[in-house]
């Protein structure tokens, strides 16, 4: 499931520019920079208007991702080595097909309601514990999550963070035309309100 935003803020940034509107960069400016894109200006008739804070100048690019046939062993490995809560899962044309989190992982671990509907009286936790082993054995797409909520590049910063504060998200994928092109996290929503408000008080 993607959630796309309209209104104002999407149609500016699809609109083809006015050739009379320049980009003026700041002293210090580095493109592709957080401080650069924080402080990106046009001037219109010798007025400075600011530029919305889109999705994709604050998202995280460069992504760690796995396939629906990696193995879990894999992620399992990702996660507790390199601190990964949660990864990508796209298929061989980088299209978001689902995501993979620790919480998939361990849930394998404890009985379905329908054992308990059985009539399990007690649960030996020891041996559950001993069934990661199995789960290591699966590939991602027998515990991953296929339905994933997605926002746009184009969509207004404050627009995708409401989109992770309504779900109770820290982070979302963005996803352009089904493909993945990026990660947004609360904190890079933080770091970026921070530095333009910051700099404006300088």
């Amino acid at each position: 499931m993607d959630y796309t935003g309209q209104g104002r803020e999407g149609a500016w940034a699809t609109l083809d520019p006015d050739p009379r509107m320049v980009e003026r960069r700041p002293k210090g400016f580095r493109p592709g920079s957080l401080a650069a894109e924080c402080g990106r200006r046009l001037v219109c008739d010798d007025k400075e208007v600011d530029l919305p804070m889109l999705v994709r100048d604050v998202m995280t690019k460069n992504l760690k991702t796995v396939t629906p046939q990696t193995g879990v062993i894999e992620v399992a490995s990702l996660m507790c080595l390199y601190r990964f809560s949660g990864l990508p899962v796209v298929d061989t044309g980088d299209r978001l097909v689902g995501i993979v989190t620790e919480k998939d992982v361990l849930h394998r671990l404890f009985p379905t309601l329908e054992d308990l509907r059985d009539g399990m009286a007690s649960v030996d936790l020891d041996e559950m514990m001993g069934q990661y082993r199995d789960v290591l054995k699966l590939k991602v797409n027998e515990v991953m999550t296929p339905s994933v909520i997605s926002i746009n590049p184009d969509m207004h910063l404050l627009r995708g963070a409401g989109v992770m504060i309504r779900h109770r998200f820290r982070r979302i994928p963005v996803v352009e035309d089904g493909v993945l092109v990026g990660m947004l996290t609360l904190g890079d929503v933080h770091k970026a309100i921070y530095q333009a408000n910051v700099a404006k008080m300088l």
